[in-house]
């Protein structure tokens, strides 16, 4: 059953929380926008894949779920088009570290991430560490299955963004 709800996991949330890059929809939205696109965060991240440094860059592509009270609640997602999205589902509060353990705390990453491949890749935590280093720096690492070639590979990185500050651990 536990191996069900991972792919289930590992299907559904990033396709729930990827941005589409040609929506037609001009109208800003996600934290800080009461104003325009000036107005909307930006999110610094990066990504190593076994060591070796995959993906790195800026995107206004950031994904909470809105909250009551104008806060906001994990999971998250920072994406960049079809590039990359890195969803992280179990965020501790600041300071604090949480183990990746199941579908409740986890870290899914997906993209052309390994090897530069054509093909998207999808890789799900099975171990690891979240760790909020600060209000607004979420750090992950642990170790990942592929899909679909189900490998096991290592992964580290953060994502970093004043957007998380409004976010509130429930």
């Amino acid at each position: 059953m536990k191996n069900w709800k991972l792919m289930i996991m590992a299907i559904i949330l990033p396709i729930a929380f990827m941005s589409c890059g040609s929506d037609d929809d001009n109208t800003p939205s996600g934290p800080g926008v009461p104003g325009g696109d000036s107005d909307i965060e930006t999110a610094t991240y990066e990504l190593y894949i076994d060591g070796t440094k995959v993906k790195s860059g800026t995107t206004k592509e950031i994904g909470m779920l809105p909250g009551e009270g104008g806060v906001f609640t994990d999971p998250i997602t920072v994406s960049e088009g079809d590039e990359i999205s890195i969803l992280i589902s179990g965020v501790p509060a600041d300071g604090a570290t949480s183990v990746i353990e199941g579908s409740m705390t986890t870290v899914v990453i997906t993209g052309n991430i390994i090897n530069n491949s054509e093909s998207e890749n999808t890789l799900m935590a099975i171990s690891g560490t979240i760790k909020r280093s600060s209000s607004s720096k979420i750090e992950f690492e642990g170790k990942a299955t592929k899909f679909p070639s189900m490998t096991t590979h290592s992964f580290t990185g953060f994502v970093k963004s004043d957007a998380f500050k409004k976010l509130t651990i429930q």
